[in-house]
């Protein structure tokens, strides 16, 4: 996407979209932007607002809301945040692309960056994450990471203006890449 003033992460649970969000949005002295974070937020307000007494993360949520129903308020959070044109970095839920609806809005509104994470690798992350993360397809949320990543790789490359391999790397350089992609992007003749 040519002149994005958003930077938006995608990526499964545990790839980094937060910790290397921050320090994108430190390096580019921009807000960062933690969509699950928007979403608890939204859920504050008007008749979403039991749903947030009750559920203290995006993970308890869903789970006591369901997939679909989460996804429709997800995409209300994400239109709410790609809304102002204001320079941004926006981690991103890890399965904001299964609507077609928010890749859309996704792909108009932000330059948009794939975290791609060998599942192995995602498995030990998530061991130690304590974040709630129930499971979607009725494993547990370590096993189903193979599966979660066949259904959305393809859908995280249709959106993806770039995609990065974050192996064992730290977040600063990563996000150090993503800035530089992002500069590129927005220079006259930049892709």
């Amino acid at each position: 996407m040519e002149n994005a003033a958003a930077i938006a992460l995608l990526g499964l649970r545990c790839s980094g979209k937060t910790s290397v969000g921050r320090e994108l949005a430190q390096a580019l002295g921009v807000p960062f932007v933690d969509l699950d974070e928007a979403l608890l937020e939204l859920c504050e307000e008007g008749s979403a607002a039991p749903l947030r007494a009750r559920h203290s993360s995006a993970g308890e949520l869903l789970a006591a809301v369901g997939e679909v129903r989460f996804r429709r308020l997800e995409a209300l959070a994400l239109a709410r945040a790609l809304q102002s044109r204001e320079a941004k970095v926006l981690a991103t839920g890890g399965g904001v692309v299964e609507l077609e609806a928010s890749r859309a809005l996704l792909a108009e509104r932000a330059f948009c960056v794939w975290l791609s994470v060998d599942p192995a690798r995602l498995r030990e992350r998530l061991a130690r994450d304590p974040t709630p993360r129930p499971p979607l397809l009725g494993a547990d949320a370590g096993s189903e990471l193979e599966a979660l990543l066949h259904r959305r790789e393809p859908l995280y490359r249709a959106v993806a203006d770039r995609v990065l391999d974050c192996g064992a790397d730290r977040p600063a350089p990563l996000a150090r890449r993503i800035a530089g992609w992002a500069r590129a992007s927005r220079a006259p003749g930049g892709s």
